[in-house]
């Protein structure tokens, strides 16, 4: 718990108190349904909760939102954002019907309101989102193709509406094949504090930006509005979040602008 009141110090009574339960309500589901490792189960609010929370200093979700999030599997990280954003609203996707169970039970204990588990396939989903979170569930190329159509244009949070997914390593191959522009920043990103230092991986691709307009650090991402004779061109996020110790998988944003 010291973690995330480290990192996030304006958090209410009410969310220090279900951050705070996490470990109990894993414990227990994870003794009858392993969905956390039990090898590194003692690192769970960093491994896990802090890094789930680190897309929280990409974007922050407007009261509104909408959020999908693919592959849930123990419920990262849609549990952790759903206690943080209160007014923004979850679904936690898994195909795993046991992944989902444990969710089930950890929402209900916490009184998430916001969060709605879903025994599912994400290409079977029919209804529109604003933005899509997902943990290094696949190949980028093959994950956006999953989730593109689901996502509405629009902005309702401090991005446009999009994709903020947490995979770490050299993501150049995967970005050029998914056919859209990225820009990666690695500018004051976040890092693990001695364990296995990384930068911030920011990948935006707007749609309707003409890409002679594109350039790092150029204008930051609520500004790109949609012109004639653009397809997909990558912009900078000018927003270079405080360092938090995350470690392996660090956030990326792929945001679909409509305005």
């Amino acid at each position: 718990m010291k973690l995330i009141e480290k990192y996030f110090p304006e958090i209410s009574g009410l969310q220090r108190e279900r951050f705070a339960a996490l470990y109990d309500l894993y414990a227990d589901w994870n003794a009858k349904i392993n969905v956390v490792s039990r090898k590194d189960f003692d690192q769970l609010y960093l491994r896990h909760v802090l890094h789930s929370l680190a897309i929280a200093k990409v974007c922050t979700f407007g009261d509104g939102a909408r959020i999908l999030d693919v592959g849930c599997g123990g419920g990262f990280p849609s549990v952790p954002l759903a206690i943080l954003f209160p007014g923004a609203h979850f679904t936690a996707a898994d195909s795993i019907r046991k992944k989902i169970t444990v969710v089930e039970g950890v929402a209900a204990s916490l009184g998430l309101e916001n969060l709605t588990p879903r025994c599912v396939r994400v290409e079977t989903l029919k209804e529109r989102f604003d933005y899509v979170v997902s943990r290094a569930v696949t190949a980028m190329p093959e994950f956006v193709k999953w989730v593109w159509p689901l996502i509405e244009r629009g902005e309702r949070g401090s991005l446009p509406n999009g994709i903020l997914y947490l995979k770490g390593g050299d993501l150049a191959e995967e970005l050029a094949l998914t056919g859209r522009g990225f820009l990666r920043d690695q500018k004051g990103g976040l890092h693990a504090e001695k364990i296995d230092a990384s930068g911030v991986v920011a990948m935006v691709a707007a749609r309707g930006v003409p890409a002679p307009r594109c350039r790092r650090g150029a204008f930051p991402a609520r500004m790109a509005a949609a012109q004639p004779g653009g397809a997909f061109a990558a912009f900078s996020v000018s927003f270079h979040p405080p360092a938090l110790p995350c470690g392996r998988n660090l956030p990326g944003a792929i945001c679909r602008d409509g305005r």
